[in-house]
């Protein structure tokens, strides 16, 4: 763990960790690594994809902002961007936002 939920691997790759809960017969959970973000911000427009967060993040700023409990998201951030985390039932989705 590098810090606030932010992981690396010796690949250089960075993940959220978040967690599966999609088994509800079982009771069953397990940990999932998330490693891309869907950026709707990007530049050019045409090119909204899910973008590696090693490609995004900037590692010294990087932080958990807040919590939104109405909309049950967590918002991490660094100097460019806001991570918008959802959880759902198969570990969730980021999204980037502007600053």
């Amino acid at each position: 763990m590098i810090r606030d939920n932010l992981y690396s691997d010796e690949n250089g790759n960075l993940y959220l960790k978040s967690v599966n809960n999609e088994d509800i017969e079982n009771g069953k959970t397990y940990n999932v690594w998330l490693s891309t973000a869907y950026c709707d911000v990007c530049k050019p427009p045409k090119e909204k994809e899910n973008i590696a967060l090693k490609d995004i993040v900037d590692i010294s700023t990087f932080h958990r902002d807040r919590y939104l409990e109405d909309e049950d998201v967590v918002i991490y951030a660094d100097k460019k961007y806001r991570y918008r985390h959802k959880p759902m039932a198969d570990g969730g989705q980021i999204s980037l936002e502007e600053k």
